[in-house]
């Protein structure tokens, strides 16, 4: 795979904003078919979160769409990006800010979260969009997807970070920084609290998949990433293994492990896969090669037809690196376009 040069691409694209009729204005850059949008969260106090557009058939890449589109930066601090009906929602939590954007990268409407808090992760059932935002407590927020209006709130645990939804209830991850140890479960239908889980210290990444909600727990000092399984019937919790990052794809779960030996400065990341129906976890890499074996791996998603893996890396100074595999081998890599690659998105698929 030949990915092409990204800033004479970002030229030609400049050149092609300036040439377009007033009437074009606002229409896609790129065709938004099989379009994969990369959310980069910046560094901290940067004002750097960015968004890169990878057409994975033209092989092309274009870094900051939305300030292209928009001619304003995204954001302090990017937190989540989630494709749903159409459209693009991010959650800018340094700035306060849930954006709505078309799959073109252009802006249709933007909700302050100042009066309430830091906005972090997204869920969206039915026409409802559903935030997580920092707080003691914190609170998960409905809003209508349509027009970014608040419609109703709910309180869960201290400082929550991620949610999903499986079924008709909603999970949510009660960091507290470090402190927490429990997911909250929402009935969608009363957005009301029914159960609390507890779970192993400092929950953070969910994913749900088949009959079961999987968390990653960081640990109070950000160094334990204990992967667990919540059965959604009995929620009953029990540890798998080891992992920082996680997707599924069919029917197993894909998982990157990295660790770093900070008196060396070594970096150590392991690939691996669980089968849920065999309770097994594969011997072996998922993927082919030693391209990531020394790198921190800071995204991991996979296309949930194609089954092509991203996986970004980061050094949190510079723009990361993204890899492209297609049945675990490596078929590309492109920059990022930004600090922190954090998650890929699919449109169109």
């Amino acid at each position: 795979m030949k990915i092409r040069n990204l800033s004479l691409f970002a030229g030609l694209f400049a050149l092609l904003l300036s040439s377009c009729h007033d009437e074009k204005k606002g229409d896609p850059i790129l065709s938004p078919n099989a379009s994969v949008f990369i959310l980069n969260e910046g560094s901290m106090s940067g004002n750097n979160a960015s968004i890169t557009l990878y057409d994975p058939a033209g092989e092309t890449t274009v870094a900051d769409i939305y300030r292209a589109q928009n001619g304003r930066q995204l954001g302090e601090l990017a937190q989540n990006i989630l494709a749903y009906d159409s459209e693009l929602f991010v959650t800018v939590s340094g700035s306060r800010l849930i954006c709505r954007l078309g799959n073109d990268g252009k802006e249709k409407g933007r909700l302050s979260m100042a009066p309430h808090g830091d906005p972090r992760y997204l869920a969206a059932k039915d026409g409802k969009l559903y935030v997580t935002v920092y707080g003691t407590p914190g609170r998960v927020f409905r809003l209508n997807a349509a027009t970014l209006t608040i419609e109703d709130s709910v309180v869960v645990g201290n400082n929550p970070e991620n949610i999903v939804l499986s079924g008709s209830k909603l999970y949510v991850s009660n960091a507290a920084y470090g402190a927490g140890e429990t997911i909250s479960v929402i009935d969608v239908a009363s957005f009301t609290v029914t159960q609390t889980v507890p779970v192993r210290k400092n929950p953070n990444d969910l994913l749900a998949h088949g009959p079961a909600v999987y968390v990653i727990s960081w640990g109070e000092n950000w160094d334990a990433f204990d992967l667990q399984q919540i059965d959604t019937s009995s929620l009953a919790v029990r540890v798998i293994t080891k992992a920082n990052k996680m997707a599924a794809y069919r029917n197993k779960l894909y998982m990157a492990y990295s660790t770093t030996d900070w008196g060396s400065g070594e970096t150590t990341t392991t690939f691996s896969t669980y089968d849920p129906a065999t309770d097994q976890i594969g011997s072996g890499n998922f993927i082919t090669g030693d391209a990531l074996s020394n790198k921190t791996v800071y995204m991991l998603n996979i296309h949930p037809v194609s089954g092509q893996t991203y996986i970004s890396t980061t050094d949190y100074e510079t723009n990361g690196s993204v890899y492209v595999f297609q049945d675990g081998q490596l078929t590309g890599s492109f920059t990022s376009g930004g600090i922190n690659p954090t998650k890929a998105v699919f449109v169109n698929k």
